[in-house]
């Protein structure tokens, strides 16, 4: 069920990655980002009277809001990345080192996978690679202070996952409203300070909420994943989102996917069926 939960997880996030990434052609990328996260914080408020009680204590709201700093600091620091480099450098880094934080955080905490979850992971991590990669004409040097915000950016990310699954199994979404809400504040007020915010209204602003809604929805099923199972494992299944933002983009879009591409989407397929059978 753990696996089943991660990949759904991943397929969510991948979705509203694809999402946000129509509406950010359209308007200031900021008001997208702080704009879904508005509307996904606004989904769990709305789903919690639906809920099964949930038992709260202190440390679990407190894991929730470290992991909403998290969040949002790997968020500027991989925009930051994106506006300074290429994404072909930016996006494998940035994923890759968001899948391994979990991982080697899972080993300390004391798990242990077995040795065909372990091939799964070991092929996750290149195959996530594989996946981000995008193309470019021209190859540049990678500067160093990219290559710095890539690798915060995914940490970000990791910690995110990390933080999470510190939270206790009865705790409900609770710790994820806390998260939300720090982050909402925080790339709020950093988007008003930089003024990169503006209002999204009509079809454009449905966009952004769907986009807002799916993202939340793949963050409670990876919740739900790392409290049946191990947090290395439904982290870098979690990891492989930018996939089905890849099948969108060919289905969709018409967008062509590149040989490399290809060959990271047969490799993910491959460890998550490791994975599954470890």
């Amino acid at each position: 069920m753990s696996v089943l939960l991660a990949l759904g997880s991943a397929i969510t996030f991948g979705i509203a990655d694809f999402l946000g990434g129509l509406a950010a052609r359209r308007t200031a990328a900021w008001s997208v980002v702080i704009g879904s996260q508005f509307f996904g914080g606004l989904m769990l408020i709305v789903l919690l009277p639906v809920l099964p009680p949930a038992t709260i204590e202190t440390r679990d709201l407190l894991w929730g809001a470290a992991a909403g700093i998290a969040g949002a600091v790997g968020l500027t620091q991989f925009f930051r990345a994106l506006a300074l480099g290429a994404m072909s450098v930016v996006a494998p880094v940035s994923a890759v080192v968001s899948g391994a934080v979990p991982v080697v955080a899972g080993v300390g905490f004391g798990e242990r996978p077995s040795a065909l979850a372990w091939a799964g992971i070991a092929l996750a991590l290149p195959a996530i690679a594989c996946i981000a990669r995008e193309h470019v004409d021209v190859v540049e040097r990678v500067r160093a202070d990219v290559l710095v915000s890539a690798l915060a950016g995914g940490f970000g990310f990791g910690m995110f996952f990390v933080l999470v699954d510190r939270t206790g199994d009865g705790a409900g979404i609770q710790p994820l409203i806390a998260a939300r809400t720090t982050s909402v504040l925080l790339l709020g007020l950093l988007g008003l300070v930089t003024a990169r915010v503006v209002a999204v209204r009509g079809r454009l602003l449905a966009v952004v909420a769907a986009s807002g809604v799916l993202d939340m929805g793949a963050n409670v099923l990876f919740l739900y994943s790392v409290r049946e199972g191990l947090l290395a494992l439904g982290s870098v299944i979690s990891a492989m989102y930018p996939a089905s933002t890849l099948v969108l983009a060919r289905s969709v879009l018409g967008e062509r996917l590149q040989r490399i591409q290809v060959i990271g989407l047969a490799m993910a397929a491959l460890a998550v069926a490791l994975v599954a059978s470890g």
